[in-house]
């Protein structure tokens, strides 16, 4: 993810993109995702707000949540307007999973 450097070897993305270089953020700006095994979800902002953190690093700019992450997870667009916290935790990880693939433009 770019925590750490790297001392040798390569790791080739997409169009042969070199990734040892780029900066944490630098890759999420081309759609990978880290998803920790904890949910890291704001327990106190709504499913829809949580998952609209994850468009700030669209490369597409798009404002809006992908009707894929509602499809993949019907139970998030059921309760959009819930606080995350208040998820069984098995939602709370649908909600993790759904906030990484928002910030891909490929969802």
């Amino acid at each position: 993810m770019g925590e750490e450097t790297t001392k040798s070897g390569s790791i080739e993305f997409a169009e042969d993109v070199e990734m040892t270089k780029k900066k944490f953020e630098d890759r999420s700006r081309l759609g990978i995702s880290y998803l920790l095994q904890g949910r890291q979800i704001f327990p106190v902002l709504t499913v829809e707000e949580n998952l609209r953190t994850g468009l700030t690093v669209r490369k597409d700019g798009s404002k809006k949540i992908p009707e894929r992450v509602y499809e993949l997870f019907p139970v998030l667009k059921e309760m959009k307007n819930r606080r995350g916290g208040d998820l069984s935790g098995g939602q709370q990880k649908q909600l993790a999973i759904g906030r990484a693939l928002v910030s891909s433009p490929g969802c």
